[in-house]
């Protein structure tokens, strides 16, 4: 006999997960449904990039899920970014002229799919510049765009949406047979201001979610994890009775990590810990979410949460 097995096991029903983000409202590929709606299941990545926004919060974290285990249910509800907030935006500079020509190769996020960007001999810094605006702009997949045609020997990179969590943005470039010019990347503006994700949570509060992937990985009781376990919290209550957990992720030190899992000390709250990994949170907690379901239906006993099992 094998506990916890057989058709009326749990794991022989869907587990939802719901990611929840941003919706991706600049740059190329926008989103085209509202805030605050849910929507699922989602059939693929491409069904979330069409709804939310290619790049967005939402997209990636779909992505990443799928990416780990394509058995999974997932849902998907966005909310608005903050009327106030700031983009966190950076500045690739060229200095003098290229005199052997080559390629530059931008990676956003450790993303493997590689921008290119052909340079050819006694290209000008501003011809480069427009070169890599050019490359960009058919990218709309990537977690930060070019906003503005460069006018000089310089491009800004700007995060998909508004808030501190654009303050994560890690362009990672190669000069490849390139010589004669340099480059340069440095900090433009501090994204500020992240949203409160009521309306997204309100959204769900009638779907049955095992797990509820925040975006977020700050203190912060209105915007941060402690917003997303202060609501499932309130899901459990017994008049409501529905369970589920919130999954988040880090990758700062283990001291900031500190600061966040003292404030959050909630049991319906599990973490994803990388330090110093490029990827973005939405993208390496859907990963683990999508670990927990795919672990705990092979064996429903499996405490995926405090440690992992061999062969999951």
């Amino acid at each position: 006999v094998l506990f916890g097995f057989g058709s009326q096991a749990s794991q022989a029903s869907a587990r939802n997960v719901v990611i929840t983000g941003y919706a991706k409202r600049v740059g190329l590929g926008q989103a085209t449904v509202s805030d605050g709606v849910v929507y699922g299941p989602l059939l693929s990545v491409d069904e979330a990039g069409v709804k939310w926004g290619y790049g967005s919060e939402v997209h990636q974290g779909v992505a990443a899920a799928l990416d780990q285990s394509a058995d999974l249910t997932l849902y998907g509800v966005s909310f608005a970014e903050a009327g106030g907030g700031a983009y966190a935006e950076q500045t690739f500079t060229i200095t003098n002229n290229s005199v052997s020509g080559g390629s530059l190769l931008f990676t956003v996020q450790g993303d493997p799919n590689y921008v290119e960007v052909p340079i050819t001999a006694a290209m000008t810094p501003a011809q480069q510049a427009t070169a890599i605006y050019n490359a960009f702009a058919v990218r709309r997949d990537l977690c930060a765009y070019c906003p503005t045609v460069p006018a000089a020997g310089s491009v800004d990179f700007r995060w998909n949406h508004k808030g501190a969590r654009g303050n994560l943005m890690a362009i990672r470039w190669v000069a490849d047979g390139i010589t004669g010019s340099t480059y340069a990347l440095t900090l433009k503006t501090t994204g500020a201001t992240d949203s409160d994700p009521s309306t997204a949570l309100d959204a769900i509060a009638n779907l049955r979610a095992a797990i509820i992937v925040c975006p977020d990985n700050s203190i912060s009781t209105s915007v941060g994890v402690p917003r997303w376990v202060q609501y499932v919290n309130q899901r459990a209550d017994p008049l409501t009775g529905l369970r589920g957990i919130v999954v988040w992720a880090h990758s700062g030190t283990l001291s900031e990590l500190t600061v966040v899992t003292t404030a959050v000390n909630a049991h319906r709250s599990a973490m994803a810990w990388c330090k110093k990994a490029e990827d973005t949170p939405i993208r390496i907690a859907a990963r683990y979410a999508a670990y927990i379901i795919q672990g705990t239906n092979l064996d429903i006993a499996a405490n995926l949460i405090n440690g992992g099992r061999d062969g999951v």
